[in-house]
Parts: structure tokens; sequence; C-alpha cells
């Protein structure tokens, strides 16, 4: 490894410029000559300790310790120079782990790309549903028709919802214990799921019912209609006793959020995420394993679970996740670049073009998709005035286009349905960001599922 000699000042501003970070403060655990490492209390296993050891005039050898909780980093006095034993990407990987301390609170980082990416990704499937909605089939949906049955422009959404989310959920869970993890996941994706559920139970319930406001309110079991919805979001799609319109017109008569078949899906990754926390497996060459295994599958497998529709779904879209899962880990190895991202696009389209009912074949856009919600030069709308909005719009896209569809009558079409439920959407998604799911999120601090730090 090559040594590169900088002083300290210009180390901070390398690290901060490059990751466009604030100040990095902690303090410096330097030695004196021959004497060992301070000891610290409560210290993480050796592990998950990161050491750049450094040498300097009047100092034998110094460490830079990573421990799990935060990290104890502070500036040498400003005219020491130090020799780093390591190269300059060794260094920068400091970010790879996303540590840095502000407060006493770790701060992951942050590609603001993501917020972007999503939002659009939830638009191309309110996008796709209106043709569905409206039309009550996909057929004239533009890529259904460019590409054959079974492929929307919404579905190439959700798969990109996955590999964004195992790609920023096996980052999180590299910081603290898989109790604090799920705790985390939990209020991401709860509260406004609880709240949306609330909605579609007792207000599109009580008035899309055949049975009228006050024959529904009175005669279903709301309660267990709403435990059970919660508990299985895919009983959600549907509720007992109501309906758009009459269901001889179409099976779409009864459901209610068609979008939350996911929502099950992605649970359940992040508890496996969070068992191979706990048994320490939670690394690159298995989550390879499984997503060969997961790509193979449907080359032997057409519909290996005929009868149990949620495992059918996992061997569907869960290659997907773990497909963002291992970006993370090339990730934090090398940064994307962009004639991989282009020789994967360029993959992903001879895909489509000649083999389109292959399933995975989608995923050759995975890691241009990376390429662009981490890439230092390509700079995409942060949204951060507008916050996190893409779940909430997901969340509510499906329930309002169905009544937009249903307002609209006789003159519905996709368009319209489209330019209506859009707008309404986003709304919905801002209201339940700034009113509920950022408020929700301030839970995570909560220390009772997660390791104390360790003090300096």
């Amino acid at each position: 490894m090559q040594s590169v000699k900088v002083d300290t000042t210009s180390i901070i501003r390398l690290i901060t410029a490059r990751y466009d970070l604030p100040v990095l403060p902690g303090i410096v655990a330097a030695t004196r000559r021959g004497e060992p490492p301070p000891a610290k209390d409560n210290a993480a296993p050796a592990a998950r300790q990161e050491r750049l050891f450094v040498e300097q005039q009047g100092f034998d050898r110094g460490a830079i310790w990573q421990f799990g909780d935060y990290l104890d980093l502070t500036p040498f006095p400003h005219r020491l120079v130090t020799t780093f034993e390591t190269n300059l990407n060794g260094l920068l990987s400091l970010e790879a782990r996303e540590v840095r301390m502000h407060g006493g609170e770790i701060k992951k980082a942050f590609y603001p790309n993501f917020n972007m990416i999503r939002l659009v990704a939830a638009s191309t499937v309110i996008f796709s549903h209106a043709f569905l909605i409206s039309e009550k089939t996909s057929a004239n949906e533009p890529i259904h028709r460019l590409l054959g049955e079974g492929k929307i422009l919404g579905l190439f959404g959700v798969y990109a919802f996955f590999v964004t989310s195992g790609f920023l959920v096996t980052q999180s869970a590299q910081f603290g214990n898989a109790g604090a993890f799920l705790w985390r996941r939990a209020l991401r994706i709860y509260p406004a799921f609880i709240v949306c559920t609330l909605l579609s139970v007792y207000v599109l319930g009580a008035l899309f019912s055949p049975l009228g406001i006050s024959g529904y309110l009175l005669k279903s079991l709301h309660v267990k209609t709403t435990v059970h919805a919660v508990l299985d979001p895919s009983f959600g799609m549907t509720l007992p006793h109501v309906q758009f319109y009459d269901p001889a017109i179409s099976w779409l008569a009864t459901f209610v959020n068609g979008s939350l078949w996911t929502i099950g899906q992605e649970i359940f990754c992040y508890v496996i995420v969070a068992g191979l926390m706990v048994t320490g497996l939670l690394r690159a060459p298995l989550m390879a394993l499984a997503l060969a295994v997961g790509v193979t599958w449907q080359l032997f497998f057409d519909h290996p679970w005929p009868n149990t529709r949620f495992l059918t779904d996992f061997t569907f879209i869960a290659p997907y996740f773990f497909c963002g899962s291992l970006l993370w880990f090339v990730t934090e190895k090398r940064q994307p670049n962009f004639a991989l991202a282009s020789i994967f696009a360029a993959l992903g389209v001879l895909c489509l073009v000649f083999w389109p009912a292959y399933l995975y074949g989608p995923m050759l856009f995975a890691y241009p998709l990376v390429y662009i919600a981490t890439s230092q030069t390509i700079r995409m709308p942060t949204l951060e005035r507008l916050g996190d909005v893409s779940y909430g719009t997901y969340l509510y896209g499906w329930p309002v286009e169905q009544v937009m569809n249903h307002a609209l009558g006789q003159y519905s079409t996709w368009w319209a349905v489209l330019a209506l439920s859009l707008p309404t959407a986003w709304l919905l998604g801002w209201l339940s960001w700034h009113l509920l799911e950022k408020r929700a999120l301030r839970l995570k601090r909560l220390t009772f599922l997660q390791r104390q730090p360790v003090s300096p």
C-alpha cells in the first residue's frame, strides 16, 4: 500500500468535500512512543473496528478507531504532518462505512438522488394503474404494447423500489443491533401504512359500501378487519362489503388498494436482513448466492408454490431486493462508474428486446440505477423542502385512482384519471411525510433497543 502524506486539515477537507459532509468532529486516539492504544469500555467487537494507523512527529503510532456506534476522529494538531499507511481509497472508505459524529448521533451517508428516484418510481406505478383502473385492462399501456403481456412501466417502478430498498436497508443494517434495525424499519413502514389502512376501512369503506354508510358502520367488523389488514398487508387489497362499482363489470371493483401486495414482501425482506444480522451472515457472498438462486429459479419453476400467493410473490420480487443489497456491498468497496453502468444498461435493453419474458432481465438496470443514485456528478432535484414523499405517494396512489375513476364515471379515461390522481397522491404523500412519517422517525432515537455509544 502506498503512503499518502498530507496534513490533517487537508484530510478532513478531503473527506468532507468528497462526500458533501459538514465538519467531522470527534477525538483522536493517539499514543506516545511505546504506549498501547487507549482502552475503550464497551468497545464494539473487533470485527466491527476499522484501524487506520498513522505515524507522526513525537508519536510512535496513533490509531483512528471506528466503533459500531460512533467514529472517534478529530484532527491532529494543525501543523503536524501525518503519514497514513494506507492508500487514498482506504482513507476514503470512511464514508463507505457512513459514520460521523454530530451531537452524539450517528449519521449515515446521504444520497439525495434516491428521493427523486423513488418518487419517479411511485409515479410510474400510478401511471400504469391509470390504464388498468379506467380501462379495466393494461393492454393500452405503452410498455405493455411495446414488450407484451406482464410488462408495464409501473412494474419497473416496483423493481426500482426494491433495488433501492435493498441498498438503503443494507446500509442501515450496518449500525446498531437487529432489534434497533427492526425498530427503525417499523417506524418507516407502519405509521403511514396504519393510517392509510384506517382511512381505507373507515372512510372509503363507508363511502363505497353497498350497505350504505350507516349499514356499513353498524354491520362490518371494523376492528377485526383493521387488525387483519395491518398484520397482513395483502388482506387490505380488498375489504369486506366494499366495492367501487358492480363486480360483474370487472374484478377490480372490489380492490381498495391493489399496491399493498409489495408491503408484506418488503417487511419479510427486513426480517431476513435482521436474521442475517443476528447470525453474522449479512455479507456480500451470501447476498450474491441468494441473488443467483433467485434469478435462476424461474428457469426451472414458473409457479413454484401455486397455492401460496405470498411465497410466489416473494420468489418473484425478493431477488431485486437482494440485488440492491449486494450493490451496497459493491459500492462500499468501489464507487459505481459510468462505463460499467453503460454496459449494464445496454445489456438490459438487449435483454428486453430479445428475451422480454424473463422476469429478471430488468435487473440489469440495477447497477445504472445505483450509479445515478450515488453519483457525485449527477445532481437530481433533492426534494429537500418537499420531503421524502414517495412512500405516501405509493400508498395512496391506487385508492385515489379508484375514487377519481368513480367520480368521472362514463367520462373516465386513463389520462383524466392520471391527471387528477397523480397530483392528489403527491399531496397526500406530502401530508403523510410532514404530519406523520417524519415525526414518527424521530422515535428511532429511543435507545432501549440500541447499544449505548462509547464515551470518549
